[in-house]
């Protein structure tokens, strides 16, 4: 049997005012939230993406946020009494405290198991089940010592599983993913040395299950399945549950009353032991993952967005422990230190959405104008004067600080990906089919103007009235001298698209898509200074001429101090895809994305701690493949004397490192997770680092 056992290192626990990042919409924060418990009527807790952790010590009123510094998705959290409690989640990560949750000792598997659910039935046994991402099937760990190692027991012929629940010392059940058109139900009474498959009549993958005594159980899945057993799960009954929607948790605080949440809000109350239920549903991306209810009355449900739900009445209402909103936000500008503006795309009614801020980020409010389509930029010439432009072809200026808003006659129904006034007056708007329009008037009229091209355009900036750049797809970047009278196509040797311009002076200025360009003679050649391996980076953003910040999908910040030269990636906030990021000062500055997010800083990300580096020389290094599953190239040009490479994850953690002997070194990396890591190449005259991802 495969063994896992513990490092012998502490995941030190940070205040959140030391963030280097903070959470201002939705609060307490907007990572999915995937699993929730209580050990006490007032203490609880909750796990989810990005490495989140919360805890709360009244009942739910508020909430703290536990950094631990893990940025994987947590699945599952467990607390075996008021101080022992575990976690578990994605490629491996197990997680322990003995002291109620204040710090967190790592036990890693190094493998790319995902782990879905977790369960003690003392201080010393536990079980935990997820799926082998290698492999596709589901496996089942067990624990005699606390923690400490973790035995693989599962014969490894199972699907994925979801979750598991024991009700003694010998018997327990598992639910999982679906196994010949049912979905897939485990049975053990020998404290899992064996399990059994017990036949059910679903349709479909099972992601929860509940027992309430050695022979009453429950369990939910896909398509409002709810299945029920009175004689220990030989046999299955499907309860009328009046939904199509996924179930994804169920839980009965006693044997009438039960509850059920899922996909698209549904939250589902029983009082006759799940003979018939009563529903309620919510928005369209609303959904709940997990339940727990401390008593018949009060419960909770967690879910997308952060989403935290309260219950004092046994679910007949539900009270929100979250504020905020969750529009997709594409856009964020500030006209002054603390007055800005973000915008995007409301969920469920695909209207757009305008937040404002007068507080430097401390409370967003939705303004009541709702555009007929979503919004994908914004850009303020004062603090009253204000231009938004998005699907359709809409531009929409305010004049009052965004208290009311004009639309302006455009002319065409292409979407708009970006606007630029370099002046009061004068403004340009740039989308989809080589879209670009102009205005000498405020926004008043708008000209067509001629690009030569018919490619996506996402990001115009002008550098004064008659000199500005445009990017887009395949690498494309224009530019004009005359006012966009007339457009050159640049050479930026990038062959992927380009989703955001930036100059700092009239000659020096960057590109970001898949990788980040750099021009110092306005544009007459390209210099790749950032690489990634897919479309990465979204937003450029420099607040002075040295200083930088680029962010992108799955939540990636990094920073320049040096106009580029060096990159610093901050520790991962968040894994929603980062649209805008914006900086009214070297230090206070903000990023936007999906789910209403909204992070801020001030002071200026703080220590970052990935790391990529360039001198600006020839490229002495290649990686290959990448991506990468087991084995890894590493070949090298040019180099001589006395060379070595390191292999670091994204917290700039050294996991690898070796003397460079020939020019092309070969690394069995089949031990490393999942995930996304840093070589650094070190050698007596340079650094180069590159990046590579690991699947």
């Amino acid at each position: 049997m495969k063994k896992i056992y513990m490092l012998l290192v502490s995941l030190v626990t940070l205040n959140v005012a030391d963030a280097q990042w903070t959470w201002q919409n939705p609060l307490p924060q907007g990572n999915s939230l995937n699993s929730v418990t209580f050990i006490d009527a007032n203490t609880g807790y909750s796990v989810g993406e990005s490495g989140t952790i919360m805890r709360t010590t009244d009942a739910g009123a508020t909430w703290s946020i536990i950094n631990t510094g893990e940025s994987t998705a947590l699945n599952s959290i467990f607390f075996v009494d008021s101080h022992t409690g575990f976690i578990v989640g994605n490629y491996g990560v197990i997680l322990k405290t003995t002291d109620g949750g204040d710090t967190w000792i790592a036990i890693s598997s190094r493998t790319a198991y995902m782990y879905s659910s977790i369960f003690f039935t003392d201080d010393s046994t536990g079980y935990i089940v997820g799926y082998d991402n290698w492999h596709s099937h589901g496996i089942i760990l067990k624990t005699i010592n606390g923690g400490t190692t973790w035995d693989v027991i599962s014969s490894e012929t199972f699907p994925p599983l979801n979750s598991v629940t024991f009700m003694d010392s010998n018997t327990g059940y598992a639910v999982g993913d679906e196994e010949n058109f049912n979905g897939t139900i485990l049975k053990t009474t020998d404290a899992g040395l064996t399990w059994t498959s017990l036949a059910n009549n679903s349709q479909g993958a099972l992601f929860s299950v509940y027992f309430l005594n050695s022979n009453t159980g429950y369990v939910a899945g896909v398509y409002g399945t709810i299945l029920k057993t009175i004689d220990g799960g030989a046999n299955w009954t499907l309860l009328p549950s009046e939904t199509e929607y996924c179930l994804n948790s169920i839980y009965f605080p006693d044997q009438n009353t039960g509850f059920a949440t899922g996909d698209h809000g549904i939250k589902m109350r029983t009082i006759n032991g799940g003979s018939t239920w009563t529903k309620s549903e919510g928005g369209l991306f609303e959904s709940f993952y997990s339940l727990h209810f401390s008593d018949v009355n009060t419960g909770f449900a967690v879910g997308y967005c952060g989403t935290i739900l309260k219950t004092n009445n046994g679910g007949f209402t539900w009270n929100s422990m979250t504020t905020g909103t969750f529009p997709w936000l594409m856009s964020v500008h500030f006209p002054s230190a603390l007055t800005g503006y973000a915008v995007g795309g409301d969920y469920a009614s695909d209207l757009g959405t305008i937040l404002k801020t007068i507080d430097g980020g401390a409370h967003w409010t939705p303004l009541s104008f709702k555009p007929i389509y979503g919004l994908s930029s914004v850009y303020f010439t004062s603090i009253n004067i204000g231009y938004a432009a998005g699907g359709g072809g809409t531009i929409y200026k305010t004049t009052n600080g965004g208290y009311s808003w004009t639309s302006l006659v455009t002319g065409t129904t292409s979407n708009f990906s970006s606007i630029c006034f370099p002046s009061a007056n004068i403004g340009y708007a740039v989308g989809i089919w080589g879209t670009i329009l102009k205005t000498t008037d405020g926004g008043t009229t708008w000209t067509v103007l001629s690009s030569g091209t018919t490619i996506n355009l996402w990001s115009v900036y002008f550098t004064d009235i008659d000199t500005g750049y445009v990017v887009g797809m395949v690498g494309t970047i224009l530019k004009t001298t005359n006012g966009g009278i007339s457009w050159v196509p640049l050479s930026s040797g990038a062959g992927i698209t380009l989703r955001s311009v930036y100059f700092t002076d009239s000659n020096t200025g960057y590109v970001a898509g898949g990788s980040i360009y750099k021009t110092t003679d306005g544009g007459a050649t390209w210099n790749r200074i950032w690489y990634e391996v897919a479309e990465q980076m979204v937003s450029v953003y420099f607040p002075t001429s040295n200083i930088g910040y680029a962010a992108g999908f799955y939540g990636e910040i990094i920073k320049t101090t040096n106009g580029g030269e060096t990159w610093n990636v901050f520790p991962y906030m968040t894994s929603t895809d980062l649209h805008s990021v914006f900086f009214t000062d070297s230090l206070t500055g903000y990023v936007v994305g999906p789910g209403g997010t909204i992070l801020k800083t001030t002071n200026g990300g703080g220590p970052a701690v990935g790391l990529s580096e360039s001198t600006g020389a020839a490229n002495r290094f290649n990686i290959f493949p990448n991506p990468v599953k087991d084995k890894v190239t590493i070949e090298t040009t040019g180099l001589t004397g006395n060379c070595q490479f390191s292999i670091m994850n994204t917290s700039g953690k050294r996991l690898i490192t070796r003397k460079l002997t020939s020019p092309k070194t070969q690394l069995d990396i089949s031990i490393l997770p999942v995930g996304v890591y840093f070589v650094r190449l070190t050698s007596e005259r340079m650094v180069q680092v590159r990046k590579f991802v690991k699947y």
